[in-house]
């Protein structure tokens, strides 16, 4: 066995001791969730030029957890073919190390 194949084996079988006792864990989530549940998103929606001729682009700003500024693309086709479904949605999270990049990333 390698050292990456070990390394990889060691984590998947790592079980820390719990450091916090689980009830007041999910208090905690709780708490926070309901507390934040009760306010608003104050969603800002801002038109943006589209790199793409048949889809409209958006940019979306709303207030995260502690009122830190999220953003994100909205993109749409610009008309839909009568009779048929609603196009499907993609959400990407893209984690703490990302970005939401240019809409040309999502082009496919």
């Amino acid at each position: 066995m390698n050292a990456i194949a070990r390394r990889k084996r060691d984590l998947e079988q790592y079980a820390p001791a719990s450091t916090m006792d689980p009830a007041q864990l999910d208090l905690y989530w709780e708490t926070v969730l309901r507390q934040d549940s009760e306010r608003p998103l104050e969603v800002k929606r801002e038109k943006q030029d589209s790199p793409f001729p048949t889809i409209a682009v958006d940019k979306l700003t709303y207030k995260g957890y502690d009122h830190t500024p999220l953003h994100g693309w909205f993109m749409v086709p610009h008309q839909q073919p009568e009779g048929k479904a609603k196009p499907p949605c993609i959400v990407l999270f893209q984690g703490y190390t990302g970005d939401r990049g240019l809409p040309e990333r999502y082009a496919a």
